[in-house]
């Protein structure tokens, strides 16, 4: 008894101690909660991993508890944003990680009956034209794999609506001007995963002339121009610009934002044309970034074949080079600065500003459009320290996470 009586006095000081000293009680670790059923597991793990005998936030089995921003079950049986379409059963994952509402999406599959008018996913219709005339309107359209023929050009006006596609999706158009055209200053436009390619004559594959336009992961591939920005916001992010004959992307209004991270650009341009990859006017709009890019095999009769850009501006973090195998080109024009880039086969001076250097950016198989980076380019880790890391950076167009420093240009080595 008396024994007790030290020990409990004992705790006693030291308990009064803490308290004096400032030093808080820190609660028990939580215990796992034992479960023989889900009956036994409250939220947040209402779910019983029986041959475990402990209590999860879902399993394979019974993953409903997996809604809103975290729809699916992990492998470690946590709830988790989706990665793929397949993650959801309306086979449409949001760029945000939700899965979206079936009801919410017009489905489109280009070899669908042409009769077929209701853009489900049980009936898709043949056409992203008749996706966007669906009344009343959805929010969400989904391309499915394979090629969708549009037969007109198609005005997304002042509407909010995001366009996404599987693997292997490409939009294309018979007829000449320009074919995809976002306007209206409420338009709000998002477009992930998808190819629009082989668009003829010399108009814009994608045109935005008013209000905001994202793209994400795309494939601008063999059209006249790229994509061509008359005014409002674009964000193009994650994506490659291709073979367009005339220009990869022009920004013609001066008072035009954008944003331009981590794309690549490879052979757009001819010897004739009089832009090449990027042509940028007089930019003075509020937001002016373009980094972290690549660029190959570019061409333009008389002005830069990569950048051609009226600023000021300063460019940061790009990779330029001019084709293999071919005579040093033209790759830059106008009066912007650069910093923190590479240039390779220039046929112009290497350009003053801050970090730049003539070097073989050691792109893996230019020739054949691999514009990623060897783990011996002088690009790994060579980014401006104070690069910015947002959405549109932290990630290179394969997913993987940037480091500090950063990768030069689109491409950051595991």
């Amino acid at each position: 008894m008396r024994v007790l009586l030290i020990a409990g006095l004992l705790l006693l000081l030291l308990v009064g101690c803490r308290s004096i000293l400032g030093i808080e009680e820190l609660p028990p670790p939580p215990q796992a909660v034992a479960c023989a059923s889900s009956e036994d597991c409250p939220a947040p793990t209402p779910v019983c991993l029986v041959a475990e005998e402990r209590c999860v936030e879902c399993t394979a089995e019974d993953s409903a508890s997996c809604t809103g921003a975290t729809p699916v079950c992990a492998p470690d049986h946590t709830c988790t944003e989706c990665r793929a379409h397949t993650d959801c059963t309306s086979q449409v994952c949001l760029p945000d990680g939700r899965c979206a509402d079936e009801a919410d999406v017009a489905y489109v599959d280009g070899a669908a009956p042409t009769t077929a008018t209701a853009c489900t996913r049980a009936a898709p219709c043949h056409q992203l034209t008749l996706a966007l005339a669906v009344s009343p309107a959805r929010p969400v359209i989904k391309v499915m794999a394979g090629m969708v023929v549009e037969d007109s050009s198609r005005s997304i006006f002042n509407r909010t609506v995001t366009i996404v596609a599987d693997p292997g999706a490409v939009l294309t158009r018979t007829g000449t001007g320009d074919f995809l055209r976002v306007e209206g200053g409420a338009a709000r436009v998002t477009i992930q995963d998808l190819a629009v390619a082989n668009i003829q004559g010399s108009g814009a594959a994608v045109f935005l002339r008013d209000g905001e336009l994202l793209l994400d992961r795309v494939e601008i591939s063999n059209n006249g121009i790229g994509v061509r920005v008359g005014g409002g916001a674009l964000r193009l992010a994650r994506s490659r610009i291709t073979r367009n004959r005339d220009a990869g992307l022009s920004i013609d209004n001066n008072s035009a934002s954008f944003e331009v991270v981590g794309n690549d650009f490879l052979g757009n341009g001819n010897a004739g044309s009089i832009s090449g990859a990027v042509r940028i006017n007089n930019a003075q709009g509020p937001v002016a970034r373009l980094e972290l890019n690549s660029f190959y095999g570019n061409l333009a009769g008389g002005r830069g074949a990569a950048i051609d850009c009226d600023g000021p501006l300063v460019l940061r973090n790009n990779l330029v080079s001019g084709a293999v195998g071919a005579p040093p080109i033209q790759q830059l024009s106008g009066n912007c600065t650069h910093a923190y880039s590479i240039f390779y086969l220039l046929s112009n001076p290497l350009p003053a500003g801050t970090n730049n250097r003539a070097e073989d950016p050691q792109f893996v198989d230019p020739a054949n459009g691999d514009l990623h980076i060897k783990a011996s380019s002088p690009a790994v880790g060579s980014a401006d320290p104070g690069t910015l890391f947002d959405a549109l950076s932290e990630l290179d167009r394969d997913g993987d996470r940037r480091a500090a420093p950063a990768d030069i240009g689109a491409d950051e080595t595991p």
